[in-house]
């Protein structure tokens, strides 16, 4: 195990494992390429990204095929309408 293992959560003051901050899988009624399944992975990717946005910063996803950029990207556009 490893810091990068770990988020800090505010309102505990708290480091926290990322699988607690991962949502609980729900499937939605959406075509197969829309759905995102909730990892650890995607968590870090998505609450990184956010932080960054809400800060104003600018954000690179750089990765091998199949690390996920696009559904990130995705999935930050639905979360901020303002950035459609």
């Amino acid at each position: 195990m490893s810091y990068y293992d770990y988020a800090v959560d505010i309102k505990e003051n708290a480091w926290v494992p990322w699988e607690k901050l991962t949502p609980e899988l729900k499937i939605p009624n959406l075509a197969f390429e829309e759905l995102i399944i909730p990892t650890e992975e995607s968590t870090k990717y998505l609450t990184v990204n956010k932080t960054l946005l809400n800060c104003h910063m600018h954000v690179i996803n750089c990765g091998d095929t199949g690390t996920g950029k696009t559904i990130t990207c995705e999935a930050l556009i639905n979360t901020y309408p303002a950035l459609r």
